[in-house]
């Protein structure tokens, strides 16, 4: 069964280990186990992803106030006041993204290193995609995934959580 969990844990598993590493901040996930949260991180009694040191220090989570344990999981970052969402952006041969106003750019080197980042970026608010040759023989091809497909080099999103999937192709 697919679950909320298993979406965020899939479009923040590159965050650990991408082109991109953020810090994740203690009681800034929700979790059902210790799976959805990142490396060092537990998911404590709460349903927050935390440092084994800090748990039962997390806030109470919203969902679960009158819910329940089993109620549905969000990602969300209460340390800012705002909710987040997981920007994955896939490229396939040599160029880059850029996003704006998140500032982060993710980019696939002639190596093949690189290309597959995740960003944390505010829930719910546009982001602009602007697609980049990074060599004069690799220009842009298209976007790969239905939330672009037909666009110029630059596609906007919407990120809601748990997260979107962006995939670039350039030949």
């Amino acid at each position: 069964m697919v679950t909320r969990a298993s979406i965020a844990a899939a479009l923040l598993a590159p965050v650990l280990g991408g082109c991109y590493s953020p810090q994740l901040q203690d009681c800034s996930v929700t979790c059902e186990a210790a799976g959805d949260c990142a490396s060092g991180q537990v998911c404590d009694e709460g349903g927050w992803c935390t440092a084994p040191d800090q748990i039962g220090t997390c806030p109470e989570r919203p969902d679960r106030m009158d819910a329940g344990v089993d109620a549905d999981p969000t990602i969300d970052a209460p340390s800012d006041g705002g909710l987040t969402a997981a920007l994955r952006i896939l490229i396939t041969g040599r160029g880059r993204v850029l996003v704006d106003p998140a500032g982060v750019e993710c980019e696939r080197f002639a190596s093949g290193e690189g290309g597959d980042c995740t960003f944390l970026v505010p829930a719910s608010e546009p982001q602009t995609l602007t697609a980049e040759r990074s060599h004069p023989s690799s220009p842009f091809a298209g976007w790969t995934t239905e939330n672009c497909l037909g666009q110029d080099t630059v596609c906007t999103v919407t990120v809601n959580p748990p997260g979107v999937l962006v995939s670039a192709s350039f030949n």
